[in-house]
């Protein structure tokens, strides 16, 4: 860990931080590992449903918190204890479609595709930029749809990462996504909430965020607040 990231460290994780953990049982556990390393599938299987999004290229730009919560039939996405995104979080990534596409008229459509020429799987999201069609919904609810969140979120940082790397508005993002999802075990048996609650921290490989991703401050965060790291190696 570099000088930066401990300084920050010792900043996030005060004692009243794990006071917290320890008054709600809440055991954190981020999930850090290379690029196609199998982070996600491992993920997912301890979820016990495919609800992060995965592709051969690199996906993960966000950190995301999936929290189990027994009360839910369904689960949901927001980035706020409240089950919605939050006004802040919305403006954050408005303000940053806005001056997407005000990069993207100034390049002009081919220089756009000629810097994401080694991103094919961005190549269709300045045309939706320009079209005025990406909508951030404030309540994700249902696999498929935490899906659809979850990429464009993570597509629009690195959109941003690539056409316009010194943009202030993302790096002012201090707060992670959240999946509240229902846990596959207590389906099966009655909630022991003296078990405690584990909460899951998925964060981007260091080889996958990228250079020009400036998000050291919400990994360092997530990290510095969590109690265990499970570190994911593909050992071929």
């Amino acid at each position: 860990m570099n000088h930066r990231w401990t300084r920050q460290c010792v900043a996030v994780n005060q004692p009243c931080n794990e006071a917290y953990k320890v008054q709600n049982l809440e055991l954190r556990m981020a999930i850090v590992a290379p690029m196609k390393a199998g982070k996600s599938t491992i993920t997912n299987a301890i979820i016990g449903q495919e609800i992060l999004p995965s592709r051969n290229s690199a996906m993960t730009t966000l950190p995301t918190e999936i929290i189990f919560d027994a009360e839910l039939t369904e689960p949901v996405l927001s980035l706020s204890p409240v089950l919605s995104l939050s006004a802040e979080v919305l403006s954050v990534f408005q303000e940053t479609v806005l001056s997407l596409r005000q990069k993207i008229e100034d390049l002009g459509m081919e220089g756009v595709q000629e810097k994401l020429a080694q991103y094919p799987h961005l190549a269709e999201m300045p045309k939706q930029i320009l079209k005025s069609v990406c909508e951030i919904p404030a309540k994700s609810e249902g696999r498929e749809n935490i899906i659809h969140t979850l990429t464009f979120l993570n597509d629009i940082v690195r959109l941003c990462s690539i056409l316009n790397p010194s943009a202030d508005q993302i790096q002012s993002l201090m707060d992670a996504p959240r999946i509240y999802t229902p846990s596959w075990r207590l389906q099966k048996a009655e909630a022991q909430p003296e078990l405690g609650n584990l909460v899951i921290v998925d964060t981007p490989g260091p080889n996958e965020a990228g250079e020009n991703l400036r998000l050291q401050a919400v990994v360092a965060e997530q990290l510095c607040k969590s109690s265990i790291v499970l570190i994911v190696l593909d050992f071929t």
